[in-house]
């Protein structure tokens, strides 16, 4: 109700991300961050879904190549569902989910 309300829509030209900054989370900081990463898998890709459950010891000690794979493709799953619904009038509501 109190967002987005100037219109200003626009996509990012390039986005950067450093995995080393996961290294600075308390355990509980990446639980939380993974709640996020899992609904991505259970609401558009049940292969990262998959992929999680499998790698789950990996990425709760912070595996590399293990996060790096979640976090590609959480970027991608959110990247594509803005693309496609950039006023959040439609399928964007499902990144909503969880959140109060």
């Amino acid at each position: 109700q109190g967002k987005n309300l100037i219109g200003a829509f626009y996509q990012p030209k390039l986005v950067l991300i450093s995995l080393n900054a996961l290294n600075s989370l308390s355990d509980r900081e990446l639980r939380a961050g993974m709640a996020e990463v899992i609904k991505y898998g259970m609401i558009a890709d049940g292969n990262l879904f998959e992929y999680i459950d499998q790698h789950l010891p990996l990425i709760l000690n912070r595996d590399a190549e293990a996060l790096a794979h979640i976090v590609a493709r959480s970027c991608e799953i959110k990247a594509d569902v803005v693309a496609e619904d950039e006023r959040e009038q439609g399928r964007r509501a499902i990144l909503n989910f969880g959140h109060t």
